[in-house]
């Protein structure tokens, strides 16, 4: 038995395997909601390593009843269409792809599901071929198997569970998989919504591959997954095929509780319901962190807009504002939490951030948030006024939803 990956020596040394090519095509969206995809059988078809088959993840192996894209189907269903493509009882099953590894732990984390020994092979297509070994053209022959399921408890997480996370009841480590932009929710998805699932944190899948489509030597490979725990990690992305690579990161570095959200922000940003997050860029950040003045948006029961200019800080991705209780602008986020904050430079009013969010009323300790405030923007601490007032301070804390900047 060796480790999910191998090489194409490790490959050519073994006869009997099976060797599946699990490539889909899948273009960068042009716009939210954006999903064109297409099987890459015709790649595989134009070369492909000699006596492998293609594998369909887009339709074979999904479900296609299923509302989200690459749904895992039932695992009798998986293993009656893994026979079709040759994997038996007791066969081992090498996976690759063309696309930097992806679709090929996607098909590696299905196949161990159901208990069949599979490995990726480190590279794909492109490795085989800097190896100097031939490919191949045309269709194949194959020789049907017949495949016992036999699923292993774990490996997947829904969307329940995650909600069970987001609300305290389960302990777990929240991972996406996606790149920091799209973590963060700057330019087109292919879902419903930007953002990602509060309180998840971002390893990018694509991080973990170097140029040459390989993974990362063991140790940035553990550099970059240092700060998810020691405990159960859940790993989502947008359909649960980046995930699949970060999980076997993890696998390779020894981690046994990992498990994938299958319907990932495919499923979640579908149900307005749920919450989503927007990340802050590093530009936007900075900016925010000069003091200017913001204008705080939110809707009056007529549904006319209130306005306020306050002052605002940054407290990780939430934006803080403190002020008085009664206020309009606190009676308003009671009723309606949606609200706008608009922040613009006094000396380049043409740069400017506009936020939109979700706004939360807190007790926390908005003395100290005013007085840090005030630091920033005058220089001093916050004079103090009627003593009653100032215990009658809150803190409006605004997670955002859609970040716009012109900086």
């Amino acid at each position: 038995m060796t480790g999910p990956l191998v090489d194409p020596a490790w490959l050519t040394d073994r006869a009997g395997l099976v060797v599946l090519d699990a490539t889909v095509v899948l273009p960068a969206p042009r716009h939210d909601g954006d999903h064109r995809s297409s099987s890459g059988r015709d790649e595989w078809a134009r070369e492909h390593i000699p006596g492998s088959v293609h594998a369909d993840l887009l339709h074979d192996l999904s479900d296609p009843d299923s509302p989200f894209h690459f749904a895992r189907p039932a695992p009798a269903v998986l293993a009656e269409r893994l026979g079709g493509l040759g994997v038996a009882d007791g066969t081992t099953v090498v996976v690759y792809d063309t696309a930097g590894g992806l679709w090929a732990a996607r098909l590696w984390w299905l196949l161990r599901w159901i208990g069949v020994d599979a490995h990726v092979l480190d590279g794909g297509l492109r490795a085989w071929r800097d190896a100097g070994l031939p490919t191949e053209t045309g269709l194949a022959t194959t020789t049907p198997g017949s495949l016992t399921p036999r699923p292993r408890n774990g490996y997947w997480v829904g969307k329940d569970d995650l909600v069970s996370w987001s609300e305290g009841a389960v302990a777990a480590t929240v991972v996406c998989a996606l790149s920091p932009e799209t973590f963060r929710g700057e330019g087109p998805s292919r879902y419903a919504r930007r953002g990602h699932i509060p309180g998840s944190t971002n390893v990018p899948a694509r991080g973990l591959t170097g140029p040459d489509g390989r993974y990362l030597p063991a140790g940035e490979l553990r550099a970059a997954t240092a700060d998810l725990g020691d405990g159960p990690v859940w790993v989502y992305c947008g359909g649960g095929i980046s995930a699949a690579s970060l999980a076997l990161v993890l696998t390779l570095l020894g981690r046994d509780e990992v498990a994938i959200y299958d319907g990932s922000l495919e499923e979640w940003a579908a149900d307005p319901a749920l919450p989503l997050a927007v990340g802050l860029s590093d530009d936007v950040r900075a900016f925010l962190d000069v003091p200017e003045f913001a204008v705080l948006a939110t809707s009056e029961p007529d549904g006319r807009a209130q306005l306020s200019v306050m002052w605002v800080g940054r407290d990780g991705d939430d934006l803080v504002m403190a002020t008085k209780r009664g206020r309009r602008k606190v009676r308003n986020l009671q009723r309606d939490p949606k609200a706008t904050v608009l922040v613009y430079s006094r000396s380049r009013p043409t740069r400017y951030v506009e936020i939109r969010g979700t706004a939360k009323i807190t007790d926390e300790d908005a003395r100290a948030l005013i007085d840090r405030l005030s630091r920033s923007y005058t220089g001093r601490d916050h004079a103090l006024g009627d003593p009653d007032d100032e215990r009658d301070r809150v803190v409006i804390r605004i997670t955002p939803d859609r970040v716009r900047s012109q900086l």
